[in-house]
């Protein structure tokens, strides 16, 4: 219904007036106000918060509002006009001209919650609101207003600032500058009445304007101080006065006292009075309009200097000090003075003001006692943060310094009140009060002064700077001095006379001089052209070269660094370098060495360090003959030495005369990262791709649901981002490097990070539980620690979401992996050691896939908590396949989480291999590939080389702290001795120095070597061998402890060592001390109580170099030894097993040691199969059946029968049909007994299932039933069944939960298997024999009531419910009795399998009926999680099945849904459940053909096809749905003939399905009753009637879910029986119905009726209007092929209205 917009009403729609209206304002500002509060909120409650404001809103009376797109706007046709900004009247008549009517609910969340994801200003692209953006318009342009001018009176602002000290900049020389006026007049004999103005001045007394002006041209003050003095002299202006203007009064003394207290005026037109402040003086103010037309001179200022024109018209406005503070250029001031100076009449208004101003500026210079007497006045005048900023002035060396430092006060001040007076929109409505203390901000920056380089010197030795001080500072000069040559060599016009210390000018920060800080702030050098350049251009000279100018830059810094002492030398480079002076005569600089020797001796006997000794020397010996190899060639190379120095002065300026130390900064043998050399491009290559992941993670924004687009593809709406990168290399190049320094910046940057580490021994899912655990346990300490952050939320997101999904027995289960685990999820550690599974074959099949999914589940909710997550894999070559991380990327990173999970998320895999060492590896390759080739992740592989010479040499400088051109040669001969491998880089250079022939000499200070030496060093063995030698030159007991070490691989944890060295210890000495020693040797690194070797490499060396009896000796001493303390240590016992077979491996073993050892294989594989080892526990396996002796089953029954069990379960785990079959065969041959044979006829019957030999599996099941004592007739019927249920009715009529739990355990162990056996063949009859399935569910029950209560009961009441509803039509009994099996299901320690198992029965069918479907369908998630935590695949695959069929069947749309289909599509191959592929494909095939969009994820089957299928498999279920898709696809075309032709060939018969059946009836009888009324044949009529009466005994049970569809029906069979009223009534009652309860498809098709109705009965415009409504449902639904349909029928329609022939 239309109505009027209210002021409180919130506007949906685009525009300026939209977003203007007073409630869509309102509407912003409530969303800031709770913006934090959103983004903190949990996902699952962020729609409460957009709920709170809507409230908020319809408390005073607001609505959301929305245009009537069915009516056009009032006014002229088209897009409706922009009202203009500002303009009430136009705004409200535009939004008058608009029909708006009540906004949807949903819209009106979806709006609001819009507004809460926005990002805030200056991040996203959304424009500002529109009153920010007048505000924003009406000050950005060439006419400042008012508010943009006004500056507080007393803020002085940075104009004065310059002024102050800016004088000083443009005198003659800085001993003027920086002498006060008091020292001038008693150090260059001014005249007398001037010290005497002076001494006055200084006492604090008064002065005359014109005493001001003598003594501003005496002391030969700057221009501009002396024509201010001046201009205020001639004009008769007093020190004094308002802003407003000044008074006039008589010439004669002033006392500047009062004059600073008189500065504390306030403009009428800027508000309120400042703090302390009293008006004094008359008062000259220009009129408002003309405030306001006065432009900002602060851009005008810093840029240029005007021209008279210009001028005068700027000057003109001044009319306050606040805009004349805004002119800070000092030759803009200048020439402002004098242009005020003159009689001219345009500036009469300014003149008293600008005058006043520069003679204040220049009092303040003159006055330094004054000023400091006043402080108080001047705090008064410029604010208290000046106050703080300026000290008291006595204590300054000089007047300058004191004006200075007031000036930066006043000009800090200046532009925080300037700041203050143009508030942010945040402070509009509270502005600061009066109390509070202006914010203290920087000081502006002084413009520098140059000075030459001994000024510069004479300044360090006066301010008395220490020598670490000048050294840096030095450091600095000579740094910027080699950037600025570095660009003038890029000139044309340059000489190398040019570089010499009397041509470089420096430029200093004039503030750093006062400040008296370490060093003098350089901003800058320059270098000035030479006096001759004139003539030497018009002779012929040599062209520069780099040698000259390296030369020359070499004495410039000899004068430097040695504080001017090498001119006393007699050492001039200048002389040298200039080209015009004939060269010095031979053998004079043989006489006195080489200027290079000379002058770096200079530094050495003044103290200098020897790295500026190298710099200068080699600078110098550039041009020396003959010339050293270590002398410079470019000036980039000085810039790299230069650079160093300043950035680490510690090791690169200064000396170093510990060995030690020297030794330490190498960092050779430490285990502490570092900077990796020669490895820029591939860090750049891991960083981009890190950051891709982080954006999307931190930065991206999920798709909005306001967004109007339909045609969504499913790579715009994946929210996932995941990218594979593997590092391939040899060993030793620095793969686990890259890889380290990539995982400690991603924990740097807020990432989670999980770091599994592969072993050549141990099995992969040990490296990736052990990489949980220490994630786990690091988290567990970060808590318990107390710390919070933003990051530690995440986790206790990702927590709970864990915890939320895998059940407590699965956290168990997982505890037993990590440890770590009960840390984090303390109720896991109250579990009963009783609790745990013992059996291999519990959970066959499955276990596996549950442990993968919760391993899955916990990297999920890390990546949904937030946070980007780090999987870096290191040694891949040791994994054997990829098969966990191309499961994850190829499953989990498009699944069914996230359909339903929105968030952003991001994984970032990373995984290193050895190149070289890939042969055999064909799983890791093929996997590699399949990730490559698939669409959910970005694969890139990046070869890690060798290094280059240059690396290695830029590595060795590092380490040694000397220039690069020092180690050139070692670097050369490093590389030819280790071939550029990196590790091996590292061990030989740490060779050599524990050989000495690389050493520290305290003497010279620095790292000395021999190449020729290092050179005869011979390695016969490569690296390696170098290696084992240096290793059998440390101590024995290091040496044995380090071969037992090896033997476990790359680490061992120190309480293993620990049971080694107890009772009767392996060796006779303490080998955890010895292992210390390891750690000290640098050959092992302790990391908690896990000690690990550097490198794989070493681990590797040491093993191999060990003698091969002597290694397995080791091994079987260590087994043995760990087996006697393992009693009640289950890792223990694995790790002492693992040793046993590496000793065991090929041996000859006695038939004792083979029986011993089999045995304990079999019970390391029980304990591995407990805690989810699955690889582990086959390779137990594998080995206990290898080592069984020949007749193994006459003579070792009992562990035969067992290890083959269990290997039938592992085989099934993975999926090995083949070994599973041979496993079962060989048990079935040798069997003894019926028992023994139930735990084969189990995985026999699962094995038979898996292939989709359900009629093998069912009627195996039968025989093993029959031995149990449960047979059942072959022949079943329809008879049987309904007799069965009949009885069953009976029994369960009055049956309640607690009835059920009063029942006994049943204890009968024969019945207990025969219900595990009934249970399991429910499962298998469903598919293949329906009608055995109430026979089964009928035993189970009977079974329960006379044997007692047990797990299976549960099944049998499920099903026994679903087969009264579907064979009896008894909907109330059996939607109750599954009502009690669901709550039974809930309290079961079981629940998650119980769920799974049932949920076709429960959910798909009893639940649909009775409750919304909606509701239903929502669970499903829950379902398909509860399936996967047990690792029911099958059901997993079907329960998103029924998510898909169910979104599909309330009117979802299609392509949103599309999205689920494909994950359902890709999982169902993925898990190999073809039934569940070719079901979806049906689905799937409905969406595609309605949406008429394809898809190129997947490859669907036609109808034709699937149908061949399921005749093939005798797939009775299959073949149903395939008939109810194909139905669908012709009944949304309106092909009724189609429709109805399908029914009569497909009979229903079996097991009822609500979903499928619903529809069947809905369609057949839409169809018919347009068959009757087309045809007048009564039998059609009669289809329909009875499709209404089943409609209608449906609605009973559910009128949400069937009463549209009743209405429709009804209104088809009024429409067929001529009743035209009430059909219109029915047709608009269904509408009603489907709208309010949300199944929007159903709601367009009774439009679609009902308007074809009007049409038919010649009501075409009304019809006309119900068929575009139809277009518009069916739009939204997706189905884009149905819209055209109906489209062509309204266009059919119109042209008939035009053209009745064309009807």
């Amino acid at each position: 219904m239309a109505t009027v917009p209210r002021q409180n009403d919130v506007l949906l729609g685009k525009g300026t007036a939209i977003n203007s209206h007073h409630g869509n304002v309102h509407l912003r500002n409530l969303v800031e106000l709770r913006k934090e509060k959103f983004l903190r909120t949990k996902r699952a409650e962020k729609r409460n918060v957009a709920m709170e404001i809507i409230k908020d809103i319809e408390s005073i009376g607001g609505r959301f509002l929305v245009e009537d797109q069915n009516s056009a706007r009032k006014g002229e046709a088209g897009a409706a006009p922009t009202a203009p900004l500002g303009d009430g009247a136009a705004t409200d008549s535009f939004i008058r001209g608009i029909t708006w009517i009540p906004a949807p609910t949903e819209r009106a969340i979806d709006k609001v919650m819009h507004r809460l994801r926005e990002k805030r200003g200056g991040q996203g692209k959304q424009k500002p609101p529109p009153e920010k953006r007048m505000a924003a318009s009406s000050s950005a342009g060439p006419r400042a207003t008012e508010a943009n001018v006004a500056v507080p009176p007393y803020a002085l602002g940075s104009s004065m600032a310059s002024s102050l000290f800016g004088g000083y900049q443009s005198g003659v020389g800085m001993g003027q500058a920086t002498s006060s006026l008091i020292g001038v007049s008693q150090t260059q004999q001014l005249p007398m009445n001037v010290q005497s103005a002076l001494q006055q001045l200084a006492s604090g007394g008064t002065l005359s304007v014109e005493d001001l002006a003598r003594l501003a041209a005496a002391s030969r003050a700057p221009p501009l101080l002396q024509g201010a003095a001046s201009t205020a002299s001639s004009n008769g202006s007093v020190l004094g006065g308002t802003l407003g203007g000044l008074a006039s009064l008589a010439s004669g003394p002033i006392d500047i006292k009062a004059a600073l207290r008189a500065m504390a005026p306030t403009h009428s037109s800027m508000g309120s009075q400042a703090p302390g402040f009293r008006p004094s003086g008359p008062v000259a103010l220009s009129s408002a309009s003309q405030f306001r037309q006065v432009p900002s001179l602060a851009p005008l200022g810093e840029q240029y200097t005007l021209g008279d024109a210009a001028l005068r018209a700027q000057a003109s406005s001044i009319d306050s000090l606040g805009s004349l503070a805004r002119v800070s250029n000092p030759a803009t001031i200048q020439a402002l003075r004098q242009l005020l100076a003159q009689n001219d009449r345009t500036v009469a208004e300014s003149r008293a003001i600008a005058s006043d101003a520069f003679a204040i500026q220049a009092a303040l210079q003159a006055r330094d006692a004054s000023v400091a007497s006043s402080i108080g006045s001047l705090g008064r005048t410029t604010g208290p943060t000046t106050i703080q900023r300026v000290p008291a002035t006595g204590g300054f060396a000089s007047a300058a310094a004191s004006a200075a430092a007031i000036g930066q006060g006043l000009a800090a001040n200046g532009q925080a009140v300037g700041a203050a007076q143009r508030p942010t929109p945040a402070q509009s409505s509270t502005r600061r009060q009066p109390s509070e203390a202006a914010p203290a901000l920087k000081s502006p920056p002084e413009t520098p002064v140059a000075v030459s380089i001994q000024y510069w010197i004479r300044l360090h030795d006066e301010l008395s700077l220490s020598r670490e001080g000048y050294l840096k500072g030095a450091v600095n000069l000579s740094l910027m001095l080699t950037e600025h040559l570095i660009q003038m060599t890029e000139g044309s016009e340059f000489l190398a006379s040019d570089v010499s210390p009397e041509k470089v000018s420096i430029l200093v920060n004039p503030a750093s001089i006062v400040q008296s800080t370490s060093e003098l702030a350089i901003q800058g050098v320059e270098v000035r052209p030479s006096v001759q350049r004139h003539l030497a251009m018009a002779q012929e000279v040599a062209p520069l070269s780099s040698e000259l100018v390296c030369a020359g830059l070499g004495g410039v810094l000899l004068e430097v660094f040695s504080r001017g002492d090498s001119s006393a030398q007699g050492i001039s480079s200048g002389t040298r370098l200039d080209p015009l002076m004939p060269p010095a005569k031979k053998g004079k600089m043989s006489a006195a060495g080489p200027i290079s020797g000379m002058g770096s001796n200079v530094l050495l006997r003044l103290g200098m360090p020897l790295a500026i000794h190298q710099l200068v020397g080699d600078l110098l010996g550039a041009i020396d003959a003959p010339r050293p190899d270590s002398a410079f060639d470019t000036l980039q190379e000085v810039l790299a030495d230069l650079t160093l120095m300043r950035e680490d002065p510690e090791r690169y300026l200064f000396d170093r005369t510990c060995p030690q130390k020297a030794l330490e900064d190498t960092g050779l043998f430490s285990s502490a990262g570092g900077r990796l050399f020669g490895r820029e491009k591939e860090i750049a290559e891991l960083t981009a791709t890190k950051k891709k992941i982080a954006d999307h993670v931190f930065e991206g924004e999920a798709p909005s649901s306001e967004s109007e687009e339909l045609l969504l593809t499913f790579d715009q709406m994946n929210n996932f981002l995941c990218e594979l990168v593997l590092l391939s290399g040899y060993a030793g190049s620095g793969k686990s490097s890259l890889l380290n320094q990539l995982r400690e910046a991603c924990k740097e940057e807020g990432w989670f990070v999980l770091s599994p580490k592969y072993e050549k021994n141990l099995p992969p899912t040990k490296a990736v539980t052990k990489a949980f655990d220490d994630f786990f346990g690091t988290w567990a300490s970060r808590k318990q620690g107390g710390a919070h952050s933003d990051i530690l939320e995440s986790f206790d997101e990702a927590c709970h979401s864990i915890s939320s999904t895998i059940d407590r027995e699965g956290l168990r289960e997982l505890s037993e992996l990590m440890p770590n685990l009960v840390r984090v999820f303390p109720e896991i550690a109250t579990a009963k050691s009783g609790d745990k599974a013992t059996s291999s074959t519990a959970k066959v099949g499955s276990a596996k896939k549950r442990y993968d999914y919760m391993i899955h589940v916990i990297v999920q909710s890390l990546c949904s908590s937030g946070r980007p997550v780090l999987w870096a894999q290191d040694d891949l070559q040791w994994a054997s396949s990829l098969d966990g991380m191309k499961d994850f990327i190829l499953n989990h990173v498009n699944d069914a989480a996230n359909i339903w999970d929105t968030c952003r998320k991001g994984l970032l895999c990373v995984g290193t291999y050895r190149s070289n060492e890939m042969q055999g590896k064909d799983a890791l390759l093929v996997n590699m590939d399949c990730i490559e080739r698939s669409d959910n992740a970005s694969v890139s592989t990046i070869a890690i080389e060798e290094l280059s010479e240059d690396a290695i040499n830029e590595l060795i400088s590092r380490k040694l702290c000397l220039p690069a051109r020092y180690t050139k040669n070692l670097a050369s001969l490093v590389l030819s001795k280790t071939r550029g491998n990196p590790f091996f880089v590292r061990q030989f250079l740490k060779t050599i120095v524990q050989n000495g022939m690389l050493k520290f000499s305290v003497q010279h200070r620095r790292w000395q070597w021999d190449c020729d030496v290092i050179d005869m060093l011979m390695i016969s063995d490569g690296v390696a061998g170098l290696l084992i030698a240096s290793f059998n030159q440390l101590p024995d007991q290091l040496i044995q402890a380090a071969m037992i070490a090896s033997c476990f691989g790359t680490q061992v944890e120190e309480f293993t060592m620990a049971v080694l060295n107890s009772g009767q210890p392996l060796l006779h000495f303490d080998m955890v001390g010895a292992l210390q020693l390891a750690v000290q040797a640098g050959i092992m690194e302790k990391a908690g109580p896990v000690y690990q070797f550097t490198h794989d490499i070493i681990q590797q060396t040491i093993y191999e170099g060990t003698p091969m009896d002597q290694r397995r000796f080791l091994h079987k001493s260590i087994g043995e030894k760990l087996l006697g303390a393992a009693a009640d240590n289950p890792a223990l016992y694995s790790l002492a097993v693992d040793q046993i077979n590496i000793y065991g491996k090929g041996a000859a073993l006695s038939s004792e040691e083979r029986s011993q050892y089999a045995t304990c294989n079999a019970a390391a594989a029980k304990i591995a199969l407990c805690s989810s080892s699955f690889e582990q526990a086959r390779s137990y396996i594998t080995t206990g059946i290898s080592m069984l002796n020949p007749g193994h089953w006459e003579n070792q029954y009992r562990l035969s029968l067992e290890l083959y069990e269990m290997s039938a379960s592992v085989s099934c785990i993975f999926g090995d049909v083949d070994t599973m079959s041979s496993c079962l065969t060989d048990v079935v041959a040798n069997v003894k007994s019926f028992e023994d044979s139930l735990t084969s006829s189990i995985l026999l019957a699962k094995l038979l299932a898996a292939s989709s030999k359900f009629d093998e599996a069912v009627n195996n099941v039968l025989t093993v039933l029959s031995n149990l004592g449960e047979d059942f007739p072959k022949d079943i019927d329809m008879t049987l069944v309904l007799s069965e249920l009949s009885v069953l009715q009976t029994t369960l009529a009055n049956i309640t939960v607690e009835q059920v739990k009063l029942l006994p355990r049943m204890m009968d162990v024969t019945k207990l298997h025969a219900m595990k056996f009934l249970s399991m063949l429910c499962s298998y009859a469903i598919r293949s024999k329906p009608l055995l399935v109430p026979i089964l569910s009928c035993r189970i029950v009977r079974l329960t009531i006379e044997a007692g209560y047990c797990e299976e009961s549960i099944v049998g009441l499920v099903t026994a419910a679903y087969c009264l509803f579907a064979f009896k039509d008894d909907i109330e009994l059996g939607y109750r009795i599954g009502k009690v099996g669901e709550t039974l299901i809930d309290e079961s320690p079981n629940m998650h399998a119980l769920r799974s198992r049932l949920s076709h029965e429960l959910d798909s069918n009893l639940k649909l009926v009775v409750e919304p479907i909606q509701t239903v369908v929502d669970n499903f998630p829950d379902r398909y999680n509860s399936a996967l935590m047990v690792g029911d695949v099958d059901m997993a695959c079907l329960s998103l099945l029924a998510y898909c069929v169910g979104k599909l069947t309330v009117g979802e749309n299609l392509f949103t849904l599309s999205k689920s289909y494909i994950a359902c599509i890709k999982q169902s191959i993925q898990y190999q459940q073809n039934t569940t592929l070719y079901l979806a494909m049906s689905s799937f095939g409905a969406c595609i053909f309605l949406s008429g969009k394809s898809y190129d994820e997947v490859d669907v089957k036609n109808f034709d096809e699937l149908d061949e299928i399921g005749l093939m498999t005798n797939h009775v279920a299959m073949l149903h749905l395939n008939f109810i898709n194909k139905m669908s696809c012709h009944f949304w075309m309106r092909d009724y003939v189609k429709v109805s032709e399908l029914a009569s060939n497909h009979k229903p018969g079996g097991l009822k399905r609500p979903l499928h059946y619903l529809v069947r009836i809905l369609y057949e009888g839409i169809a018919a009753l347009n068959h009757a009324r087309n045809t007048k044949q009564p039998e059609w009529r009669a289809v329909g009637e009875k499709a209404l009466e089943e409609m209608s005994k449906w609605e009973r049970s559910s009128s949400w879910n069937f009463s549209h569809k009743t209405m429709l029906l009804q209104a088809e069979v009024h429409y067929t029986d001529g009743d035209i009223q009430s059909a219109e009534s029915s047709y608009n009652a269904s509408i009603k119905a489907a709208r309010d309860h949300r199944f929007l498809h159903h709601e367009a098709l009774a439009y679609e009726l009902h308007g074809v109705f009007c049409v038919e009965n010649g009501m075409r415009d009304k019809g006309t209007t119900q068929l575009r409504a139809a277009i518009d449902r069916y739009r939204k639904w997706g189905a884009l092929e149905v819209a055209k349909r109906v489209q062509l029928f309204v266009d059919g329609i119109a042209a008939a209205a035009v053209d009745p022939k064309t009807c």
